[in-house]
């Protein structure tokens, strides 16, 4: 008697990619909205995204151990998981950082956030396209991600020109706290800009 084979269905790594994005993006509206509004339960949503970004990335690895084909390169799906998981990880500690020192975002802070937003906004337009034939829309989504994220940078450099010039900012705690801050922003925005190069990489490959 002939064995039953059962047909397994394929993993959809576009879809795993497209929802780990998805709650990244609900993660940057969070902290956008956390930086106005320091309430216990904002800063736990963060956490919780951050949660089920894991989940969705864990799912996605084990995907990949247990399958033979994928739709482009193995070495491509996990770098872009990686890097977006990275992005979520980043917005955790921004928030993190405002929760554990106690901080009173400034408005500087709050432009930086929703100018990185921009970028993961445009970042996950990008990989929504990406099991569709390449077009100009998706380098457009790609170019705005990595032009938001210059502009972060720009941002970050003069908040640190400011911050040093400030008399207000004279302490050595307050100023230590800050850079802080700056400093895991410019993270958050240098891991957008490596989650687009792959995108990149990836849709010229598919050329």
């Amino acid at each position: 008697m002939m064995g039953v084979f059962i047909k397994r269905e394929l993993p959809n790594f576009y879809d795993l990619l497209s929802r780990q994005m998805n709650i990244t993006l609900d993660g940057i509206h969070e902290l956008n909205v956390y930086l106005h509004d320091l309430s216990e339960d904002r800063y736990n949503k963060i956490i919780d995204l951050e949660k089920q970004a894991d989940r969705v990335r864990v799912e996605l690895i084990k995907a990949l151990e247990e399958t033979f084909i994928t739709p482009f390169e193995r070495e491509d799906i996990f770098r872009l998981s990686g890097d977006i998981d990275d992005i979520m990880d980043n917005i955790y500690e921004i928030a993190y950082t405002i929760n554990i020192f106690r901080m009173e975002p400034r408005e500087d802070d709050k432009e930086i956030i929703k100018i990185i937003m921009k970028s993961i906004e445009a970042l996950n337009n990008a990989v929504e396209k990406l099991g569709t034939e390449v077009n100009d829309e998706q380098w457009d989504y790609l170019k705005e991600a990595k032009k938001c994220e210059k502009i972060a940078k720009a941002k970050y450099r003069r908040c640190i020109q400011k911050m040093i010039e400030e008399e207000e900012m004279n302490l050595l705690a307050s100023v230590i706290k800050q850079r802080e801050l700056y400093r895991s922003m410019r993270h958050l925005a240098e891991q957008v800009n490596l989650a687009a190069d792959i995108v990149g990489r990836i849709k010229v490959k598919m050329i």
